[in-house]
């Protein structure tokens, strides 16, 4: 089971539309992998740009981002140093880590503080803002 590289693209469906998509593309072959789900694009887990290994299990290509993780409460709680680590290093891909209880009805976003080391989709926030 080797893992391959990819990355999130905006993608021409087919060549008579002219409709684009969001999917995951492989870099050395520039073949798409997999179209993603309007949920989780809008959700905010896959941004374009997005860094991507990918891999076939029993036929089955499943995908891992490792530019965004989802973490339930009690893992984010043992991993936080190594993911505030991660995070402020340039040269680490993870840049957001999208927190959620037990039920997944409540949730929140990890972004790093500073606004150079986040997806260029997130740069700006309301939190931003100086205090006086």
């Amino acid at each position: 089971m080797k893992c391959r590289s990819a990355i999130v693209k905006f993608r021409q469906i087919d060549q008579k539309s002219k409709n684009t998509e969001l999917m995951i593309v492989e870099l050395e072959s520039d073949e798409v992998i997999k179209r993603l789900a309007k949920e989780s694009v809008s959700s905010g887990l896959y941004l374009v740009g997005d860094k991507i290994f990918f891999y076939k299990k029993k036929g089955v290509t499943l995908t891992k981002n490792i530019t965004c993780q989802v973490l339930k409460g009690s893992r984010f709680s043992r991993n936080f140093n190594s993911l505030m680590r991660n995070m402020t290093n340039e040269n680490h891909p993870l840049n957001r880590v999208l927190v959620k209880d037990k039920l997944n009805a409540s949730w929140f976003w990890l972004l790093p503080d500073e606004a150079h080391l986040r997806h260029p989709n997130l740069r700006e926030t309301t939190q931003d803002k100086k205090i006086d």
